[in-house]
């Protein structure tokens, strides 16, 4: 149906930047499946993120929906210009379930106890920039062939023994590897699992790289 009143239009960049981001609230993706309705300042229990540890920096770009008390924005799907800022507090697991299971023509049945990994996130800020460009840069080449995402997780002490060659620019230097791969994903999806790309992604975002993560 359409809108029988007049929408409300969309308040000027300037009017973002006089915003307290304490003030902001939004909506969004930890998961596939899992969205959260935060503002700055709480704890959210997200399903684990893996290779990640305490204390790291995290983004999440899918947001659904933005406000405030002065304004609300609802992603079409999603909001493009919008980021979440969080920090990991824990990589834990979840309190005891009971999980009941059946075997009809065995007629077996029991109970066993689980518990679920889950990752603690703090959220730090809630970034609402529409003047800036909403695209990711591409993930970091890889440093090692046989550890392609091991660049993040290196020593300095490590670094400094990866053999580094002349790249294409003057001046540019580029790990060996450079020259025999090319750092291209070899499963979809696979460099925002491992948390190589700039910020998690998720469907329905046109910018997720695969829907299953």
């Amino acid at each position: 149906m359409p809108h029988r009143t007049r929408l409300p239009e969309l308040p000027e960049p300037e009017t973002f930047k006089r915003i307290k981001e304490q003030e902001l609230f939004c909506v969004f993706k930890s998961s596939v499946f899992h969205q959260h309705k935060v503002t700055v300042g709480d704890i959210v229990q997200a399903e684990k993120l893996h290779r990640r540890d305490a204390g790291e920096k995290v983004v999440f770009g899918t947001v659904l929906l933005v406000g405030s008390k002065d304004f609300t924005i609802l992603g079409k799907p999603t909001v493009p210009y919008a980021k979440v800022k969080a920090t990991i507090e824990q990589q834990t697991l979840s309190q005891e379930m009971h999980v009941f299971w059946y075997k009809p023509r065995r007629r077996q049945q029991g109970f066993y106890r689980r518990r679920q990994h889950v990752t603690m996130l703090r959220i730090d800020e809630i970034v609402l920039t529409p003047e800036e460009d909403s695209t990711d840069p591409p993930p970091p080449k890889p440093v090692r062939l046989l550890d392609l995402w091991a660049n993040r997780w290196l020593d300095p002490a490590e670094k400094e023994g990866i053999e580094m060659v002349q790249g294409e620019k003057e001046g540019e230097l580029i790990p060996k590897t450079a020259l025999i791969y090319d750092g291209s994903e070899h499963q979809p999806g696979s460099y925002h699992r491992r948390g190589l790309t700039s910020c998690y992604r998720y469907w329905p975002d046109p910018a997720a790289s695969h829907w299953r993560l």
